[in-house]
């Protein structure tokens, strides 16, 4: 768990992974050196022996606070949950079970449930047949919603983890790398997921051009993976894009 400024919203995160039905995990939250009561609203938790706590001196992201979890990690599966998210009790059940049908996974992600301010829970479907995720996530489409996702421990570190020249796309960058792997959905709603909604517009250009890098980065043909967001040429089509997907889809509600 990458955790940023999440003192209103961390609590319920963790207590939806001691309510699991499987029993047998760890939890790593990685304080990504917040300013707020972050680790005060963690404290009551680490008398929980399954439940380490390590704050971070600089903020790096959260691709970068992920891959320092899975350096301290012992299991040999990574489920990811975000700081403001709720893990439903039999998610690890059912996702772990995926993963003991079918030694050839990589990674199993499930639906969900986005919630917030503004309202839910409401049903978000995601594909859940391996071919289409993969071709997906090849054409440049996030297929899979990393949020809800387990990934087995060996395929992370081969791929080399979470891209941290990537921010706000260090999702989209890792299951890009993994795109050759097998993935799978399940049809259930596991998680739930806090959105905002509308989502500003400085939100979706920055995440726009960050999507764009790690596209370059992993692309099948003249990748460049030492490329950097500072050095990566803006490109006005990208933007466009951006603001035409953010005013196609939230313009209505402002």
């Amino acid at each position: 768990m990458a955790a940023y400024n999440s003192q209103e919203t961390i609590a319920d995160s963790v207590r939806s992974v001691q309510a699991q039905t499987f029993l047998d995990w760890e939890l790593i939250v990685v304080d990504d050196a917040s300013t707020d009561d972050t680790g005060a609203a963690m404290k009551p938790f680490l008398e929980d022996t399954r439940i380490r706590y390590v704050r971070a001196q600089v903020n790096a992201g959260a691709g970068a606070a992920r891959n320092i979890a899975a350096s301290l990690a012992n299991g040999r599966f990574y489920a990811i949950l975000d700081a403001d998210d709720i893990s439903l009790p039999k998610r690890f059940e059912l996702q772990l079970a995926a993963f003991s049908a079918d030694p050839a996974l990589s990674v199993v992600g499930s639906q969900l449930a986005e919630f917030g301010a503004w309202g839910g829970p409401e049903d978000s479907a995601w594909a859940t047949d391996p071919i289409l995720i993969s071709a997906q996530l090849e054409r440049g489409k996030m297929s899979i919603a990393h949020g809800s996702t387990i990934i087995r421990r060996e395929d992370f570190h081969q791929v080399g983890g979470y891209d941290e020249d990537c921010p706000r796309a260090e999702d989209f960058a890792l299951m890009r790398k993994l795109r050759k792997k097998k993935m799978i959905a399940l049809p259930e709603v596991l998680l739930h997921y806090r959105t905002n909604r509308p989502i500003t517009l400085a939100y979706v250009i920055a995440s726009g051009r960050s999507g764009k890098l790690a596209k370059v980065k992993t692309r099948s043909k003249n990748p460049k993976p030492n490329a950097k967001l500072m050095s990566f040429p803006r490109s006005a089509l990208v933007d466009a894009r951006s603001i035409a997907t953010w005013a196609r889809r939230w313009g209505s509600q402002l």
